[in-house]
């Protein structure tokens, strides 16, 4: 026990990562297989409805937020009082803003084209009050780097309010109802797990006024950002339809949420790395090494995504995907240079700059515009074609801002992401085999296919990444991680067979 306490102390972001990433290993599998089977018993109508209803829901959370949870993570001294106030005013705030959006639900459905969204936004918007409560037990127990009650909350409220809730509704015809119940029983579940483990003191609040003049610029940042990651499916509810929008939607299921289970955990605990580092060179060791196990993980998923876009879509998704398959392609070019980029926000933020991080996401906003708006014009392929370009250019932006203020030099990002582009390219190249041999042989693409590809694309070229170009600092990450989940594996296997004896 006191080896564990050394090396908690030594590594205590690494530990944090590992059982974050424990968490999200458990859930990224439970969240493929109910949310896959959910897209095949349901179809892409009522996840483009859903879409369509969270625009609206997405912003008011942001707003309910106010920043608060990450003047929560970043502040060095914290007063309970405080943390109380700071606590009530997102509950206000989500109260207030539910029953806003509950009023003004048919005028938000006729500005985005789709009058069937009215009930299913009124039902989704009680959800708002139930994630300040999510949201600031997040930012208790992250802010002491304490991950595992996070994962704990976020796999067991996903099986519960997805694989219970969602499944049966799903099964007995709910539709789109199936969705909205299981994300707010979700929410609830989590909150509730969340809250029971922070056990923050809410007795005699006061107003956090250095907590909301931190989260001020930190709201302008996130909402900025919601603009940037909502506009174009507010687009293409208007001039494209439902069935776009759900084709969209879904696939975003191995785009976009790999990008919250992956790069989202890297994202919690360097924020508080970089606001605790003690020295300029520590805090540039933090960001390679963020940057080189980030693209190990998602350059060669999203190049296997983009290459293999039809033998995915058809294996994954079912027939009734297929006619949209290549959307997948800018889709997973966008996802990858999103990912890569995403380290930005939570560096500037945790060097107690959220204004720097504001401006990054207003100048992708700004460029947003036009491009989207020409896009859209062309169809939903060419949208996403539009996003994909709109992703390179904040990629790039993000970078400029890091050499600009002196966190990284350019020539160390170029080498973090060259050490993370070589190892994926010969693993993309032999993933190719499979499909292109067996192909050839029997005429048609099988789950087979896609694991042998998966497997040779992805775990061949993280493998090589890992071992022979990942730097010494991201090695020693990644074997503390693995050290965790060896220790979660076993702690598993002895409580499963002390369950199973007589």
């Amino acid at each position: 026990m006191a080896e564990d306490t050394s090396s908690r102390s030594r590594f205590p972001a690494a530990a944090a990562l590992g059982w974050t990433y424990a968490g999200t290993f458990a859930r990224i599998g439970a969240q493929f297989f109910i949310g896959l089977t959910m897209a095949r018993w349901l179809g892409p109508e009522p996840y483009g409805i859903t879409a369509a209803a969270l625009i609206p829901i997405t912003l008011a959370g942001l707003l309910t937020n106010a920043g608060l949870a990450s003047a929560v993570i970043q502040r060095g001294k914290l007063d309970s009082r405080d943390l109380a106030g700071a606590w009530w005013l997102q509950v206000a705030l989500g109260l207030i803003l539910a029953l806003a959006i509950g009023l003004a639900a048919p005028v938000i459905a006729r500005g985005l084209g789709q009058p069937r969204i009215v009930p299913v936004m009124r039902v989704m918007a009680i959800g708002l009050p139930i994630g300040a409560v999510v949201g600031m037990g997040t930012a208790i127990l992250i802010r002491d780097l304490r991950s595992k009650p996070v994962q704990i909350a976020s796999v067991c409220s996903y099986l519960i309010g997805y694989g219970g809730v969602g499944l049966t509704l799903a099964l007995k015809g709910a539709g789109v109802w199936a969705v909205a119940f299981s994300q707010l029983s979700q929410s609830l579940i989590q909150g509730i797990i969340l809250m029971a483990a922070g056990r923050p003191d809410l007795r005699n609040p006061r107003w956090p006024a250095g907590m909301v003049r931190f989260g001020a610029w930190s709201m302008l940042s996130n909402v900025t950002s919601w603009g940037l990651g909502n506009n174009h499916q507010a687009l293409a509810s208007r001039y494209l339809g439902i069935f776009a929008l759900g084709h969209y939607n879904r696939f975003g299921l191995v785009t976009e949420v790999p990008i919250s289970t992956f790069a989202g955990p890297v994202q919690q605990v360097l924020l508080p790395a970089m606001a605790r580092a003690e020295s300029a060179e520590r805090r540039q060791e933090l960001v390679c090494a963020a940057i080189t196990g980030i693209g190990l993980l998602f350059i060669p998923a999203m190049g296997l995504l983009a290459i293999h876009s039809h033998l995915v879509v058809g294996v994954v998704f079912g027939p009734a995907f297929l006619p949209q398959a290549k959307m997948l392609v800018p889709m997973a070019v966008a996802a990858m240079l999103t990912a890569l980029g995403c380290i930005a926000g939570p560096v500037v933020t945790g060097l107690g700059r959220p204004r720097l991080d504001w401006l990054i996401q207003l100048a992708s906003f700004l460029l947003s515009i036009p491009i989207l708006i020409l896009s859209v014009r062309m169809g939903i392929r060419a949208l996403c074609w539009g996003l994909a370009l709109l992703a390179l250019m904040r990629f790039l932006f993000s970078f400029a801002v890091l050499v600009r203020i002196g966190v990284v030099t350019s020539r160390l990002l170029v080498l973090a992401v060259g050490r993370a582009l070589f190892p994926a390219v010969i693993g993309l190249a032999a993933s190719c085999l499979p499909v292109q041999i067996w192909g050839q042989c029997n005429g048609r693409l099988t789950l087979l296919q896609l694991l042998l590809a998966a497997g040779l694309g992805w775990a061949g070229s993280l493998f090589l990444g890992w071992r022979y170009f990942a730097p010494p600092a991201l090695q020693r990450i990644a074997t503390h991680m693995i050290d965790r989940l060896g220790c979660l594996c076993g702690l598993v296997s002895r409580s499963a067979s002390k369950s199973v004896k007589p």
